[in-house]
């Protein structure tokens, strides 16, 4: 890719354009997470050289692998973007305030962005005294596009002053519109290849608190839920309002609200919709709630799926127990919503099948401890693999879904040769046609399938629509590592090392009937042994 620059337009930075010839095409742009706030950039003179700097959690191996990264200093309040290449690399991520690389050191002309009144409330001296950009408080200040023109540079744009945003794919296949919140009025700009364009405003029945506000549209573009912090009211609620969303015209149609007890605010509650859209989920803090989006009565599907469990992490000090109560939400590529804490600490919950109703959808708390202390903020991205509306009256520029196979696994817990098949393809496949290995096939969506024996079973996922098709594998290591040899290396991931009160072991690669750790101290004594079913 060419070296990347900026040109600055105006004092508030929320849009980063990025060169459509080198992005386009890229659809594991939210790969890798960046969880960081902290004031320390040298690790080596810090007090809690453990919790120090970044945490980053990486998609690209299922499931998702997390390590401490010291060399990434930005600190992020809760505006943050981040931005993958075509392979799930990072390449760009923002606090709203500075442009960081792929190298974690700030890109050319990027360490200093829209500059203006806000810049000196959001500063925080490092240990040499330096002061550094924290980031905007306020959620989803900032987001990547894909430049619909043809320049391979960064476009810094200001819509209004820094507010929550959110971007769903123009149902021509280019365009995007960006629908940005302020208070009582919504901004709806439609990015094209002249830029950036305001194109309605939309006057809200409420007003919202603007940074304890989020957004977020279905994977298919056609829904758009805004929950937030209403202003003004003591004790203060929260307020959901869902719209139907027209891809053509970018309007929002139809708006049903439910309001909820804000129950205890600290930080910014969440919101995330399941893969098929039938799911919206939010929470206030301290309750997840889980709506059907095809009830006759979509608010009074309301189910509480999760409630907090009282359970916190003390800060790197030791001296401050921190609740892990419910904060941001996110699909990750995976199709599973991670939480946030709604404060600063370790953990992220994780609802693990989203698309099953009430406790089916399988909600764990403190699902994963990253290694570093974090405010809870989860990078935003744009609404992504979503393609043109065939057929549509705006579906003018002869862009066609030519879909895209990916799938992933969940082994059964208790039977090892049982899975669940999870489909994870875009751009509008309509059939789908699986290959499990072992001669048998399914024409399913999401299969169930139990091999009879151990073996190493190569799993295919066709999908096609009227344009293409495409073909998507794996191996599976079914209880062997190879044919011939069983004393192949495999992935296996242990955090923390050393161990603390609870570890993690994941095995990313290998499916054994059985499997048995050992711990050992220092001096190669084995101090325990435990076997588990996988």
């Amino acid at each position: 890719m060419a070296e990347l620059s900026v040109i600055m337009r105006t004092i508030y930075i929320l849009i980063f354009f990025l060169g459509a010839t080198s992005l386009l095409s890229a659809q594991r742009e939210d790969h890798q997470w960046i969880f960081n706030a902290w004031s320390t950039d040298d690790c080596s003179f810090s007090n809690f050289p453990k919790d120090c700097n970044a945490s980053i959690l990486d998609f690209n191996i299922d499931p998702p692998i997390f390590y401490q990264e010291i060399s990434a200093t930005l600190d992020m309040d809760w505006t943050h973007a981040s931005f993958c290449d075509e392979n799930g690399n990072l390449l760009l991520y923002s606090n709203g305030m500075s442009i960081h690389g792929p190298n974690h050191t700030p890109i050319i002309r990027g360490d200093t962005i829209s500059y203006g009144p806000l810049w000196n409330n959001n500063t925080w001296p490092n240990e040499n005294g330096d002061l550094r950009p924290t980031g905007f408080v306020g959620t989803d200040c900032a987001v990547f596009v894909p430049d619909p023109g043809d320049e391979d540079i960064i476009l810094l744009e200001r819509t209004t002053n820094p507010s929550n945003t959110s971007c769903a794919q123009h149902g021509n296949g280019r365009d995007w519109w960006l629908l940005q919140f302020s208070r009582d009025t919504l901004f709806s700009f439609l990015i094209d290849p002249t830029g950036i364009n305001l194109d309605h405003i939309t006057i809200l029945p409420f007003s919202m608190d603007d940074l304890q506000s989020t957004s977020v549209f279905s994977d298919d573009g056609s829904k758009y839920a805004v929950h937030s912090i209403i202003e003004g009211r003591d004790p203060k609620g929260i307020v959901l309002t869902l719209f139907d969303f027209d891809r053509c015209s970018g309007d929002l149609l139809n708006p049903i609200q439910d309001t909820l007890s804000s129950e205890s605010i600290f930080g910014t509650p969440g919101s995330a919709f399941s893969s098929s859209g039938q799911f919206l989920y939010i929470n206030n803090t301290i309750h997840c709630f889980q709506y059907d989006m095809r009830a006759n009565d979509i608010i009074s599907s309301r189910d509480t799926i999760m409630i907090y469990d009282g359970q916190g992490a003390y800060s790197p000090t030791g001296n401050t127990l921190i609740p892990s109560t419910f904060g941001l939400m996110r699909k990750g590529p995976d199709n599973k919503i991670y939480l946030s804490q709604s404060g600063q600490g370790y953990h992220l919950h994780i609802i693990h099948e989203p698309d099953q109703p009430g406790e089916l959808c399988r909600p764990q708390q403190s699902a994963i401890r990253l290694p570093t202390f974090h405010l809870g903020t989860i990078p935003s991205h744009n609404t992504l693999r979503l393609g043109p509306l065939d057929g549509s009256a705006c579906d003018t520029l002869g862009i066609d879904n030519n879909p895209v196979s990916r799938f992933r696994y969940e082994q059964d817990t208790l039977d090892y040769l049982s899975f669940d098949f999870v489909n994870l393809s875009y751009f509008e496949p309509t059939r789908w046609e699986w290959d499990f290995g072992d001669g048998r096939t399914s024409p399913e969506r999401f299969p169930f399938h139990a091999y009879a024996e151990d073996g190493i079973y190569e799993v295919c996922l066709t999908v096609s629509n009227q344009y293409s098709s495409d073909t998507s594998c794996g191996t599976l290591f079914l209880g062997v590592t190879s044919l011939d040899d069983h004393t192949q290396d495999r992935h296996i991931t242990l955090f923390p090392n050393p161990v603390e009160d609870v570890t993690r072991v994941a095995i990313h690669d290998y499916l054994p009937q059985s499997a048995q750790i050992r711990f050992s101290n220092q001096q190669g004594q084995i101090v325990q042994t435990q076997s588990f079913e996988v």
